[in-house]
């Protein structure tokens, strides 16, 4: 939740001993750090995050989201794939 300039945002995800865990949620940062203290491993991790923009039961993506959806596929078409 929340503004993101063009509507996601992209970012490195790093391991942090501190989170919540609960029987249905275990953030990435949480996975990263068992990883880390489990098997001694530190795999290169990243975070695509888009904005939402109604969060009521709906079919569908408004057409806010969509845009914000394709910006983000553009983003990683081009910089993650190479595939502009």
């Amino acid at each position: 939740r929340g503004e993101l300039p063009g509507g996601f945002r992209w970012t490195r995800c790093d391991p942090c001993p501190n989170f919540e865990f609960t029987t249905h949620v275990l953030p990435p940062r949480g996975v990263l750090h068992y990883c880390q203290s489990l098997y001694d491993a530190l795999p290169r991790a990243d975070l695509l995050m888009i904005q939402g923009v109604s969060w009521g039961l709906e079919i569908g993506l408004s057409r806010t989201a969509e845009a914000h959806l394709e910006n983000a596929l553009d983003f990683f078409r081009e910089q993650v794939m190479g595939t502009g």
